[in-house]
């Protein structure tokens, strides 16, 4: 079975990442940034360097989680969704044969144009007001997921931006 992973990128004015494909994904042409996961990749991995390659936005590591996994109902792939909480750059599309555009939307965008091919956990955390920017424990309001990232050694993990560059 292939597996993908699929970012769910958040800035800090709340909106969302989205790259539009050429050719369509189901019935969308909007959709999270994502892609296959190459041999020995980690899911999280994975969608970072997909991020990083079709956008050039760059994503922290140590605060990423995987928010769901699931069989997608329309394409049949194993689709693991790893919500990020910390990103730095402007999306531009970078692989111009397979995107034309990149950019940020707000919950509400999102949801009225990818609706009910939402991953259930993604679509319950989108609309939520966060608490915190992403503190050892962020709990979402009006939500039941808690995500939990590691920031400990944030000054190293913000160091890694820069290796981003290095290790591409």
């Amino acid at each position: 079975m292939t597996s993908i992973a699929v970012a769910i990128v958040r800035n800090n004015d709340d909106r969302y990442l989205l790259i539009r494909r050429h050719q369509a994904v189901g019935q969308h042409a909007w959709v999270f940034p994502g892609g296959k996961i190459e041999y020995s990749e980690t899911p999280v991995r994975a969608a970072q360097r997909e991020v990083r390659e079709e956008t050039g936005v760059r994503c922290l590591l140590g605060q990423s989680q995987i928010i769901e996994t699931r069989v997608h109902p329309n394409t049949g792939v194993l689709a693991y969704y790893v919500m990020f909480g910390s990103c730095r750059g402007t999306p531009s599309a970078r692989e111009p044969e397979k995107i034309d555009s990149a950019a940020w939307f707000t919950a509400e965008q999102v949801i009225g144009m990818l609706g009910n091919d939402l991953a259930p956990n993604v679509r319950a955390i989108l609309p939520a007001k966060w608490k915190s920017n992403f503190t050892k424990s962020t709990v979402v309001e009006n939500s039941k997921i808690q995500l939990n990232f590691f920031p400990d050694n944030f000054q190293s993990i913000h160091d890694s931006y820069d290796g981003l560059a290095t290790n591409s």
